[in-house]
């Protein structure tokens, strides 16, 4: 458990071992997740420019491939964020795919969750892909100055150079510009300290 720096509490074992053996509630939580990744499915299938690469079998999350929408994961994190939906973008999860993947949980029993993101996604796709928050991204990696965050930065610069970087003025995202700056700004302050990558929505 060292390694992973997970640590689990022994009322959360117990609870989770009793959860094991209640099989009503085991038939539940595979019904809510099976709807679930289905409306996700059919989420994807309906929106140009994204793609779910893997199909789960098992488990509470996903990725979506980005890599079609004109956009980074990054850009497309924080836009999802102004439109109050938090997905964590791929380079908290590894080199690979740091720029185009995001990931989701789908474990949410509130089927106005999954709604919320379906109505959202084009509008924050189409935000990202102006570049409305490429430079808010560009400059905390280069604050950040890590391997991963100036590969992300080569694959901003690259895409921005190639389709302009024309920004958005939505009144209704403008509002959130300043105060996603400054939780972009307090991520970097967390990564300097030395804090654990997780949750957040660029890179450790």
């Amino acid at each position: 458990m060292e390694i992973t720096k997970i640590h689990i509490n022994y009322p959360g074992q117990h609870a989770a071992l009793a959860a094991l053996r209640d099989e009503d509630y085991l038939q539940r939580s595979t019904d809510l997740l099976r709807r679930n990744i289905a409306h996700l499915r059919e989420t994807v299938d309906r929106i140009d420019g994204i793609t779910m690469p893997v199909q789960p079998q098992y488990g509470f999350c996903t990725v979506l491939d980005v890599a079609e929408s004109g956009a980074t994961a990054q850009e497309l994190t924080v836009s999802l964020l102004a439109r109050g939906i938090a997905v964590i973008p791929g380079d908290g999860l590894g080199d690979v795919g740091a720029d185009r993947y995001i990931r989701l949980n789908y474990s949410s029993p509130d089927i106005n969750a999954f709604e919320q993101r379906r109505a959202a996604l084009p509008d924050a796709i189409a935000e990202a892909a102006s570049g409305r928050w490429a430079d808010q991204v560009d400059d905390f990696f280069a604050r950040a100055d890590t391997a991963r965050g100036n590969t992300i930065r080569t694959s901003l610069a690259q895409r921005t150079s190639n389709n302009g970087n024309a920004q958005t003025n939505d009144p209704d995202v403008e509002e959130h510009a300043c105060g996603l700056q400054r939780f972009l700004a307090r991520l970097l302050q967390r990564k300097m300290a030395g804090a654990a990558y997780c949750r957040a929505c660029t890179s450790c």
